[in-house]
């Protein structure tokens, strides 16, 4: 059993700018235990987005089929997801520049 020492982390922050893209990358010699994913939908309409696993360029979506955020709501995935060096988290939009996301979790070295 591993135990974690430390607190949870930021991960990775931004805005869905275009269609899939890697939100982020596990570093070579580490391995990461993702604690949430974080979407927000700053716009005025409806937005949609998906949010995939990459795990050796095979790709795993993790989020329900385009996830509807009404404008200004949250939605957080919190099931827990362990990558290792080389795997990524991906997500896509249905409009860019109106989704901001966060990801925080564990990054540990190998």
């Amino acid at each position: 059993m591993i135990q974690l020492q430390g607190n949870i982390a930021n991960l990775g922050e931004g805005v869905l700018i275009g269609p899939t893209e890697t939100l982020i990358t596990v570093r070579a010699q580490t391995s990461v235990l993702v604690q949430n994913i974080i979407l927000v939908n700053t716009d005025s309409v409806n937005r949609t987005c998906n949010v995939y696993l990459n795990r050796s360029g095979t790709r795993r979506r993790i989020s329900p089929k385009d996830v509807t955020l009404r404008p200004g709501y949250v939605v957080e995935l919190n099931a827990g997801y362990s990558l290792q060096a080389g795997n990524s988290i991906e997500a896509d939009a249905s409009a860019g520049a109106v989704i901001e996301w966060t990801i925080n979790g564990f990054e540990l070295a190998q």
